[in-house]
């Protein structure tokens, strides 16, 4: 309204908004002219639909629904048709109308160009409303996929189409032991040592599913399988892609919870602080982790010196199955 104003500030011309039911919601005009249009009713609250006060430029904008200008004796109140209105409705997205735009001023001033200007302005609100409309549904858009990121239980990383590292969610700080502001920026090869599957995505396009890979930490590497997807825009253009982490001692947890397989000694049920057991028990980590088979060797009965009875029983049993 200020903008169109503008082009008519001086010449005895007002503009004026309404709603969807002919109620004046905002006036904007010259101080002589506010206080003129004010004694004819011109004014906010005031209801112009062709009901109350006959042919007029807001009333019959909504009446037809379409842009029109009235002018002179055109109006139906006498006291009106000293003025020229030009109004246009305002319709939303869905074409219903929510409002009408009119300017109106004395009547051998107006030019036909007037409701074009009308006409332009409210092409100019309508473009605007839509552009509100969408960015209040990418707003909602983007909060419903944080919120997700968020909750995840599996680390996840975006990254641009260089495989630069735009945003993580907390479990995959958790996997690279670093903050998200000191991980954003860095390239993903930092940090996944089979880097050759995500830059082959962000080439070709293609979404790899539950490879395995090394993360590279501060506290050393961890075993990981990794899924990936490529993030592309409306012409196809592939601009970057969302990679999924999950330890893979997760994941055994996970299984091993499910499936009831449990282990029955674990690493910290071993007691002992020589320098051979803790070798030892370094090494079975080590083994442990891999996928190798691994033979055990030993006596059971050199065991029976050291465990308690109810150890001895079960480690018996079970290093004579082995």
């Amino acid at each position: 309204m200020t903008n169109l104003y503008q082009f008519v500030a001086g010449s005895g011309f007002i503009v004026m908004l309404s709603d969807e039911y002919g109620y004046i919601m905002d006036v904007i005009g010259d101080n002589d002219t506010m206080a003129y249009a004010s004694q004819l009713n011109l004014s906010k609250g005031a209801n112009w639909i062709e009901e109350e006060v006959g042919t007029n430029g807001i009333g019959t904008a909504l009446a037809i629904q379409k842009p029109v200008q009235i002018s002179g004796a055109e109006h139906y109140c006498q006291k009106v048709q000293f003025w020229t209105c030009s109004a246009a409705p305002i319709m939303d997205s869905n074409g219903n109308v929510i409002g009408v735009l009119q300017m109106s001023g004395p009547s051998w001033k107006t030019h036909q160009h007037t409701l074009g200007m009308v006409v332009a302005a409210v092409e100019a609100i309508k473009n605007q409303i839509r552009v509100q409309l969408r960015n209040r549904e990418l707003t909602l858009l983007n909060n419903r996929l944080k919120n997700i990121i968020l909750t995840a239980s599996d680390g996840i990383v975006v990254i641009d189409k260089e495989g630069v590292i735009e945003q993580v969610n907390p479990i995959a700080e958790n996997i690279f032991l670093q903050p998200e502001l000191e991980i954003k920026g860095n390239s993903i090869t930092n940090y996944l040592g089979s880097s050759l599957i995500v830059k082959e995505m962000l080439t070709t396009g293609e979404p790899y599913k539950e490879s395995e890979v090394i993360t590279n930490t501060f506290n050393g590497s961890v075993h990981c399988l990794s899924s990936g997807k490529p993030i592309k825009d409306d012409n196809g253009d592939i601009t970057g892609g969302v990679i999924f982490i999950n330890p893979i001692h997760k994941i055994k947890n996970l299984i091993n919870r499910f499936s009831g397989a449990h282990a029955t000694f674990r690493f910290d049920d071993i007691v002992g602080v020589s320098p051979q057991l803790i070798k030892s028990i370094r090494l079975a980590k080590i083994a442990a982790g891999s996928k190798s088979h691994v033979l055990l060797q030993g006596k059971a009965a050199q065991a029976k010196k050291y465990l308690p009875r109810p150890f001895i029983t079960q480690a018996t049993a079970r290093m004579d199955h082995l």
